[in-house]
């Protein structure tokens, strides 16, 4: 029988369908006829080895839906790495309108000490057999540089000792991501840098200005040219309402200045997210409250179709659990403040522990989905499993269900045709 988790896309213009499995991201296009015979059973064994091994066809639909609701508790029972990110500051030399850590930011540096206590998690976490994963994260995490030289050399001896395997990333600005930086943290094995650009020059400059309101793009784009031939280079933006329409010209800026696709790992661009008012800039007011916002869906159809026009790779689409659901995924603050979310970073009743005492890491539970009828009937389930705990908590002050049915139901399709189109060795 067909798969509780199945999305059937007409391929424009043919009498074939597309056939995509929302539980694994595989897909397979197929001529309307053949879909018929599936509907019917009446395919042959090797075809239906090759269906089944898809996700495309099941034996038992009631035994599929269990096995997905108990994802979560499959991955924490059975997972062997432990994902970091690490908040080295909270300050930055930049000045975003709309930073969801607004107010926390100040010279709140790591310090040896909560290095050291970090360490020694780790090596506690490497005994249970995991392997290692660490994003540097601020603030602007490069202001931290030293603590990052010193961090990396401290856990590469602990994984050389221990014979795991480390993956390192960091998340910054990009305004001091130069080429000797990039090499020496590249010796230590950093894997890729993610850096924001937000559109075009005049947007990110009225969006991600320096302290002292000076510019920050070209520093930023010279910095890009320079590194993308060191490390692996991701790039992220964050656009509003009012502005996602002239992101394209961000894209067209690149590939003039020799940024081709071949030297960006993938480009993402994202909503900004409306503020948190116990930080954030009060005076911005052009984010978003839900994923289901029209503008958000109209954007996220459009800029993913302008990404892959012009050759980048982009995120492709996958099924998602949120990171606090996951146990070994954690955000630890510049004192030790362990969070499951960096949207969270601050907010005492979210805070699960300190690495120089204890986490409770039942403390953010998980959402109730497997017992939500509404949840347990949607096809979009192992896309979503409950939503964004942070947009949920910026629309009701409690952590809920956030639902993104209205956003996949009017976006997925055109996703799919999209990669047909653009990336068809993906489909």
């Amino acid at each position: 029988m067909l798969s509780k988790f199945l999305k059937v896309v007409s391929v424009n213009g043919s009498s074939k369908v597309c056939l995509f499995s929302t539980r694994y991201g595989s897909s397979v296009i197929v001529d309307r006829d053949f879909f018929q015979k599936i509907e019917n059973d009446s395919i042959s064994e090797e075809e239906r080895k090759v269906l089944s091994s898809l996700g495309i066809i099941v034996n038992d639909q009631k035994r599929e839906l269990e096995e997905v609701i108990n994802l979560v508790e499959r991955i924490n029972k059975t997972r062997k790495i432990l994902s970091l990110l690490i908040v080295l500051n909270l300050d930055c030399n930049l000045a975003c309108k709309y930073c969801i850590e607004g107010t926390q930011k100040g010279s709140k540096y790591i310090n040896h000490n909560t290095i050291e206590q970090i360490v020694s998690f780790i090596a506690e976490e490497i005994k249970r057999g995991k392997n290692i994963s660490i994003d540097f994260y601020g603030g602007e995490p490069l202001l931290s540089y030293k603590s990052i030289i010193l961090l990396m050399n401290k856990v590469n001896n602990l994984v050389r000792e221990h014979k795991v395997s480390v993956i390192y990333n960091i998340v910054t600005n990009g305004t001091l991501l130069t080429e000797e930086r990039a090499k020496a943290l590249k010796n230590l094995g950093l894997s890729s840098a993610k850096i924001t650009i937000d559109g075009d020059e005049e947007n990110h400059n009225k969006f991600r200005p320096y302290k002292n309101g000076l510019p920050s793009f070209n520093n930023i784009l010279e910095n890009l040219k320079r590194v993308s031939n060191i490390i692996k280079m991701q790039l992220g933006g964050n656009y509003t309402k009012d502005n996602f329409r002239d992101f394209p010209k961000l894209l067209d800026r690149l590939l003039k200045e020799g940024l081709t696709p071949d030297k960006l790992t993938f480009v993402k661009f994202d909503p900004v997210s409306s503020v948190n008012e116990c930080f954030s800039n009060p005076e911005f007011n052009s984010g978003c409250l839900s994923i289901n916002e029209p503008w958000v869906i109209e954007a996220s159809v459009y800029l993913r179709e302008e990404i892959l026009k012009r050759g980048f790779n982009t995120v492709p689409v996958l099924p998602s659990i949120c990171v606090v659901d996951v146990r070994d995924e954690l955000t630890i603050n510049y004192n030790g403040d362990v969070y499951k979310c960096p949207a969270f970073l601050g907010m005492e009743e979210f805070r699960i522990g300190n690495v120089f005492t204890e986490i409770d890491y039942n403390k953010m539970a998980s959402l109730p989905y497997g017992q939500n009828k509404e949840c347990r009937e949607c096809v979009y389930l192992p896309m979503c499993f409950g939503g964004c705990r942070y947009l949920s908590y910026l629309k009701t002050g409690r952590l809920e269900i956030d639902c993104k049915k209205e956003y996949l139901d009017k976006t997925l399709d055109d996703f799919i045709i999209q990669d047909i189109k653009y990336r068809p060795k993906r489909v």
